[in-house]
């Protein structure tokens, strides 16, 4: 399901010739386990916004107006309006539950030797996949167990057409 309201982004010719491919054969490819659609990248998309989609292509490099969601972005609000105490420069080395809430031990980035802790009320791990494994192991006193980790990195597909398609923006 869609939690906003749809804004589609125009495809160029040659996604555009790509899914009208992918559609006349779509019975025969479902029926051998494919699927496909549109992406639904959290873009910005709507124009009236300052930050939507020009089509620029660095989708996969940064966009430079900010139209694709980063948590980066939801941080950045959360800290301006006082929602979260965000303390950039320390490295968390371990969580553990207390009655009183969570101990958080740490370090000063580059600085190993300068170490404290707090505490807090709650904690919100996001390291990334990596290092919220390694964070949340070495918490458990696990930090010599071997994981399995399953991402959703995204990838891309080569595709080789019968026909060349124009270059540019539909």
């Amino acid at each position: 399901p869609l939690y906003t309201e749809p804004h589609a982004l125009g495809r160029c010719a040659q996604a555009e010739m790509v899914m009208t491919r992918l559609r006349r054969n779509a019975v025969a490819l479902r029926e051998r386990g494919f699927s496909f659609g549109a992406s639904r990248l959290a873009v910005v998309a709507a124009r009236e916004d300052p930050r939507h989609c020009r089509q620029v292509g660095l989708c996969l490099y940064g966009c430079p107006y900010g139209s694709i969601y980063s948590s980066a972005q939801t941080l950045a609000q959360l800290i301006r309006d006082g929602a979260v105490d965000y303390r950039p420069g320390l490295y968390v080395d371990r969580l553990s539950e207390e009655d009183e809430g969570v101990r958080i031990d740490f370090h000063a980035l580059g600085r190993p030797q300068d170490r404290g802790d707090m505490l807090a009320s709650r904690v919100f791990v996001a390291c990334g996949c990596v290092s919220s494994t390694r964070l949340m192991l070495e918490s458990m006193g696990r930090s010599r167990t071997t994981c399995r980790l399953i991402d959703s990195q995204y990838f891309m597909v080569p595709l080789i057409t019968p026909r060349a398609a124009p270059v540019g923006v539909a």
